[in-house]
């Protein structure tokens, strides 16, 4: 099984994406990602141990939540990430 393989397995344990017409974006480690919605809405899922899915957590999200909306774009490391409104 290749690396592309084993994120599209991990973003498919998420469930649905909340809207079609999006885009993914996935972490370097892809271990945790982003779903940003054409309107801006940004939606995330996964680890959370750095405080990197932007909802004032550590606790792992297991399906597609809501975090950030008019977003432009979004970028991730490792273990962190940043987005910009």
């Amino acid at each position: 099984m290749s690396y592309y393989d084993d994120l599209l397995a991990v973003i498919a344990s998420y469930g649905e994406p909340p809207v079609a017409g999006g885009k993914f974006i996935f972490s370097t480690k892809g271990n945790f990602s982003f779903y940003l919605t054409s309107s801006g809405d940004l939606y995330a899922a996964g680890e959370n141990t750095y405080y990197q899915l932007g909802n004032n957590s550590t606790y792992p999200l297991q399906t597609w939540t809501l975090v950030a909306q008019n977003v432009e774009s979004v970028a991730c490391g490792g273990s962190h990430s940043l987005y910009i409104s």
